[in-house]
């Protein structure tokens, strides 16, 4: 049952695409936070990937978000160049992930759209989860969040205590991978689809917006791998990729509570974490 345990930061994005944050601050700010592992999966690029490695105990890991305009967002992990999508069916953009070695979840698949963003807050569900992804995010913080608030003044409380607003995952995410489970395996990850909205100028963001090392304390999966890390960038990236996609995490609130040292499993010597019977 125990293995070597790292707390993820999944799904940010960065100045390469639309976020305010460099590489470099993204990683300071989840060391800040206390985080091993942060994925930063910017829309359709790949730039990040010549910064990621190991920076001051972080691990930083590039992958992109495969973003269709009418939805179907998959962050593909372990592709060397952003994945054509435009024209493409879904299955055939999975297949390219697949074929390049790397693995495919599902992106804030149960999205309804919100008020909050206007046109920008349309609904960007995930097309057909019926298809080869290797996992989805039960929990995409930022998206469910802001489509489960109606009213500016739940918004405000937000800003001031996500904590105060936070509670689970969406009943009806749950119930949505219930009925997915019952068909076919499906690892669940969490997501943040951070962004640290705001405006930088000089090179620094001088408005912003939902911090990035505010929001990496909200929710994280903590994956659990067989052994600790090599210090190599590329096998560890593998291992944390490979140990999501085996179910072999959990999500945390860790705002909350460290949540460090969890476990479950079969008694007896039965399947552990991630495994079937």
């Amino acid at each position: 049952m125990d293995g070597a345990e790292l707390t993820c930061i999944v799904h940010v994005h960065s100045v390469y695409s639309d976020g305010t944050g460099t590489v470099a601050e993204i990683a300071a700010a989840a060391a800040r936070t206390g985080a091993d592992v942060v994925v930063v999966t910017d829309h359709d690029d790949t730039r990040a990937a010549a910064e990621a490695g190991w920076r001051d105990g972080v691990l930083v890991a590039a992958g992109h978000e495969i973003s269709p305009g009418h939805g179907s967002h998959t962050l593909a992990l372990g592709v060397p160049r952003p994945v054509r999508h435009r024209g493409r069916p879904l299955a055939a953009v999975l297949d390219e992930v697949h074929a390049a070695g790397g693995l495919a979840f599902a992106a804030h698949p149960f999205s309804r759209g919100g008020w909050l963003l206007g046109r920008a807050g349309r609904a960007a569900p995930f097309g057909d989860l019926r298809l080869g992804v290797d996992g989805i995010e039960l929990w995409s913080l930022v998206t469910d969040t802001l489509e489960h608030l109606h009213s500016p003044w739940r918004l405000l409380r937000f800003a001031r205590d996500p904590d105060a607003v936070l509670a689970d995952p969406p009943a009806a995410n749950l119930a949505a991978w219930d009925a997915i489970g019952a068909r076919r395996r499906m690892p669940a990850i969490a997501g943040l689809d951070a962004h640290q909205y705001g405006i930088r100028r000089g090179g620094r963001v001088v408005v912003r917006t939902m911090p990035y090392e505010r929001t990496f304390a909200l929710l994280r999966p903590h994956v659990v791998l067989d052994a600790p890390p090599t210090g190599d960038a590329a096998a560890d990236t593998a291992a944390v990729g490979a140990a999501m996609a085996a179910g072999r995490a959990f999500l945390a609130r860790d705002s909350l509570a460290d949540a460090t040292g969890f476990r479950f499993g079969a008694a007896g010597g039965g399947p552990r974490m991630g495994g079937e019977a």
